[in-house]
Formats: structure tokens, sequence, C-alpha cells
């Protein structure tokens, strides 16, 4: 079934009563998703790790748990996440997050080790853009984590005007292009057959 414009913004950028629903479902939704991504991390003690595109923020609570040495943060550009983040996290003191784009990180060149991205390319409107601006943000040899959809078979199913889905290929592409090395493409067969991790080392 086609998914309506209006989840479908909502998707993209929760905000209101509907957008606190959605955010609880996405929580569990998106769980085995979001584990395969915290799995590509390959995190190591005391690393500096930005999540974008937190959302519910289960993956940043479940790598404060593992690892206190681990410093966090986070952004997302709806207020929503930000606020419910910051109001209901058992881990709020140890992990910082802010209300910012991708395209444009509130970060100093050369800060975090892993930064990573679940279901967030779809909604990006200048991908180039925010590829340039994780290059910028990791440090040399830091790793660039981005998990979602990349097969055209989706894209009946969402709208076009919200949505949009690029071939994997075309993302490994884009990758090399800004500077990234060793760019792999990851699949786990128990997440279907269109959903990929990207790894970039910078």
């Amino acid at each position: 079934m086609k998914r309506n414009n209006y989840i479908a913004n909502q998707s993209a950028k929760p905000h209101g009563l509907i957008g606190k629903m959605l955010m609880w479902i996405m929580r569990y939704e998106t769980e085995k998703v979001n584990n395969f991504a915290l799995n590509l991390l390959d995190l190591k003690a005391n690393q500096h790790v930005l999540e974008i595109g937190f959302g519910h923020g289960i993956t940043l609570e479940k790598i404060a748990q593992m690892d206190e040495s681990i410093k966090l943060a986070g952004v997302d550009h709806s207020q929503l996440a930000v606020e419910s983040f910051q109001k209901k996290s058992r881990n709020h003191s140890m992990i910082s997050v802010e209300c910012a784009s991708g395209s444009q990180l509130p970060f100093n060149d050369n800060s975090f080790d892993r930064i990573f991205g679940v279901h967030i390319h779809y909604f990006l409107k200048n991908f180039r853009q925010f590829l340039l601006e994780v290059h910028r943000a990791l440090n040399n040899d830091g790793k660039f984590i981005l998990v979602g959809k990349y097969g055209q078979k989706s894209l009946g199913n969402f709208p076009a005007d919200v949505y949009q889905f690029y071939p994997k290929e075309e993302i490994k592409k884009q990758l090399e292009l800004v500077g990234f090395k060793q760019v792999e493409i990851k699949k786990d067969n128990m997440l279907g057959s269109e959903l990929f991790g990207i790894i970039g080392i910078k």
C-alpha cells in the first residue's frame, strides 16, 4: 500500500502528536535495521560517534549502555525528536543532541571516529552536500555507515516528492567522488533484498 504524503512527510520530519506516535512505532519497526548498523560501526573504546537523524534515539542509548567511554552525539532536523530524547533518555547526560541538518553539521572538522545514519538518505535534498559534510566532520581513517533501502522496487510504495531511492551503486560512486576510500556494500539477508549498509573510510 502506498504511503500518503502526510505520513511520508512525518517520517521525514516528525512533529506534533502524529510525529510522537510515529517515532514510537519506528522505535520497534526499525530495531533490526539499527542493530545491523550498530554491528557495522565496529566501535572501539573512547571513540567519538555521531548519529545523523537519530529519531527515537534507541541506537544512541544502546551504545551508551555498551561502553561509557564512547562520546556520543546526535543531530536531527526534527525539534520534536530532540526534545523527546532529552526528556525520556536515561543517558541524556552522556549524549549530546541538537536540532540540525545533516547537510550543515554544527561540528568542527575531524570531530568524529564514526558517523552513521539509518533510513535518512531518502529525504536529503542535496546528497552531495550531505556527503561532503560527513567527510569534513570525520577524522582521518574514520568510518561512515549509511543503512537503508537502495532498490527501485520501493518506488511505487512511497511518494516521489518526499522519498528518493538511490541505487546502491550510485551511492557507492558518490562516496568515492567526495573522497571516501575502501567503500563497501554490506548486506544482511535477514533484512530483505533491498536493504543494504554502505561503508566508507575517510
